[in-house]
């Protein structure tokens, strides 16, 4: 009987053993696709994820501690972090409702194409998708890529873009929809107040 005990102990002790270093590897392979996804998104390879002791994680510049990340950086890697989580356990992005609040407020224009490309990769197939900003570059971006996606290139019109004007959400209209320019927007409101 204690043979069978022990026997049995070993047999635990060797499952355990097994599924935590297939944690580990999958752990790994999620760190390599981040610093790689961190890398095409950033143009650069110096800021890099490790794995620590004790399941922990550490960002490092040049291989040290890595200190003072930009604003730019930060909303990278938490994009980046972000997309990775959604998508651990074998979850189906075919299954998630995806809600982005302003994923661009600190990068330049090429981190904004960067950051589109991203999202539109990272979120195909995805069950629904809203995406909120202030900005009309980023917008004009996702809405053209919205229309192509939705087969709607005859009739922007036929669209879910919204606008949220004193706290009530609205149709985006056609200065939104229609042009390229965000003055055709400005100038809109400007006449729209005129005619008041």
């Amino acid at each position: 009987a204690k043979k069978v005990a022990e026997v049995a102990a070993e047999s635990l002790l060797v499952a355990a053993i097994k599924k935590l270093e297939d944690e580990l590897k999958s752990d790994t392979l999620a760190i390599d696709e981040i610093n790689t996804s961190l890398h095409k998104f950033l143009g650069r390879n110096d800021i890099t994820l490790e794995r620590q002791e004790a399941g922990r994680y550490q960002l490092k510049r040049g291989g040290v501690i890595a200190r003072n990340l930009s604003e730019g950086e930060k909303t990278a890697i938490s994009l980046i972090y972000f997309f990775s989580k959604i998508q651990e356990n074998d979850a189906l992005i075919a299954n998630q409702i995806i809600i982005l609040d302003d994923p661009i407020s600190s990068f330049d224009s090429n981190h904004l194409f960067n950051a589109s490309s991203l999202i539109k990769k990272s979120s195909e197939g995805a069950k629904q998708l809203f995406l909120l900003t202030h900005n009309f570059w980023f917008f004009k971006q996702v809405r053209d890529w919205m229309i192509k996606k939705n087969g709607k290139d005859t009739d922007p019109d036929i669209s879910n873009f919204y606008l949220v004007k004193q706290g009530v959400l609205a149709d985006a209209g056609n200065s939104l929809t229609k042009f390229h320019s965000e003055y055709h927007y400005v100038f809109n409101t400007v006449l729209n107040y005129q005619d008041i």
